[in-house]
């Protein structure tokens, strides 16, 4: 039976952590993941009384800014539920998806 266990394929962690990746890819640590998706990110502000995970992670509270991947997160239902706010051209970009 082979080893099941995945290593990362990137350079942040030297290939020496357990790939977990994420939505777009599997072949990432955590912190190979983000800097993977990093361009795709959407920065948001948090407005609401929740604090909102980034895709670093990091609990944010109102008045901060979190990084969020679109592809992981259903950022129009936080829009909506008014936990953040998105600026203008993010969210035409949203609606282009």
């Amino acid at each position: 039976m082979s080893n099941p266990i995945k290593f990362c394929a990137g350079s942040i962690c030297g290939g020496v952590e357990i790939a977990i990746g994420g939505y777009r890819s599997r072949d990432y640590c955590r912190a190979d993941y983000v800097e993977f998706v990093r361009p795709h990110l959407v920065r948001a502000t948090v407005v609401g009384p929740c604090k909102v995970t980034g895709v670093d992670r990091v609990d944010v509270a109102r008045g901060g800014v979190v990084e969020l991947d679109p592809e992981e997160t259903n950022l129009p239902a936080l829009v909506y539920a008014g936990h953040i706010k998105l600026d203008a051209e993010q969210v035409k970009t949203l609606k282009k998806r």
